[in-house]
C-alpha cells in the first residue's frame, strides 16, 4: 500500500515536477538535450517482425491444425486415404488462409505506424512548443 500513496498520480503536478527536476517553466532546453543523451528518446523499441516462416509456422501450430493433423494420421492409419487426403486439403487451406490474413494485417499495422507521428506539447526555457514525443 505504500506503493500507492509514492505513486505519481496520487501527488501533486508541483512534487513530481520538482522530483523529476522541472518546474512551471519546464525544462532548460540544454538540460533536456542532456537527458535525451543520457536516457534516449521516449520511443518504444520497434517490434521484431515476424519472418513469413516463422508466421506460416505459427499457423500450423494452432490446436486445429494440430487436430486435424492427428485426423489425418488416424485416417491414413486406417486405410481411408480419401478423407485423409480431404483432411490435409482442409488443414492446409486453414494454415494457408490464417497465414494470408495475418501477414496482411502485420504488413497494414506496419504501413500504419510508419505514417503515425506522435506529437506533444512541452515547455523549454519557459517557451511552450510542439515536439517529437520520441525527442
Amino acid at each position: 500500500m505504500a506503493a500507492a500513496a509514492n505513486a505519481y498520480w496520487s501527488r501533486s503536478a508541483e512534487d513530481v515536477a520538482r522530483e523529476l527536476g522541472s518546474g512551471a517553466g519546464g525544462l532548460d532546453p540544454d538540460e533536456a538535450a542532456r537527458r535525451l543523451a543520457a536516457f534516449g528518446p521516449n520511443a518504444l523499441a520497434p517490434e521484431r517482425a515476424l519472418s513469413s516462416l516463422r508466421l506460416l509456422y505459427e499457423q500450423v501450430k494452432s490446436p486445429l491444425i494440430l487436430i486435424l493433423a492427428f485426423a489425418a494420421v488416424v485416417s491414413v492409419a486406417v486405410g481411408e486415404y480419401t478423407d485423409s487426403a480431404v483432411v490435409l486439403a482442409i488443414m492446409g487451406t486453414s494454415a494457408g488462409i490464417g497465414f494470408w490474413r495475418e501477414r496482411g494485417a502485420r504488413d497494414a499495422i506496419a504501413r500504419l505506424r510508419a505514417r503515425l507521428t506522435i506529437e506533444t506539447d512541452v515547455i523549454r526555457g519557459g517557451v511552450q512548443r510542439r515536439i517529437s514525443a520520441a525527442a
